[in-house]
């Protein structure tokens, strides 16, 4: 069985925390990593190379669309899934 290594995005702590606990407990997962904002996402996507990155599209510092594109740049075979709440209007700021 494949172990797919995956990464983490969000803004909330909480939410990482949670996504963490509950994707963790599928044996076929292993969350290799979490950042808080894009910028950070971005780095430990070029350091950890997961095979799925899943993440908010609005985040402080790089939204989530930037970071997906940069992620892409660096890595086009990693898979990038974007899962948001909220008001859509804040990612084209």
């Amino acid at each position: 069985m494949t172990e797919i290594r995956l990464l983490l995005i969000d803004d909330s702590p909480e939410f990482l925390e949670s996504a963490a606990d509950f994707l963790s407990r599928d044996s076929r997962v292993s969350v290799v990593g979490q950042a808080l904002d894009g910028r950070a996402g971005v780095r430990l996507a070029e350091e950890l190379a997961p095979d799925l990155v899943l993440m908010d599209l609005t985040m402080p510092v790089t939204n989530g669309l930037k970071t997906m594109r940069q992620i892409k740049e660096m890595s086009p075979s990693t898979r990038v899934v974007i899962v948001t709440i909220g008001n859509l209007e804040e990612v084209h700021r």
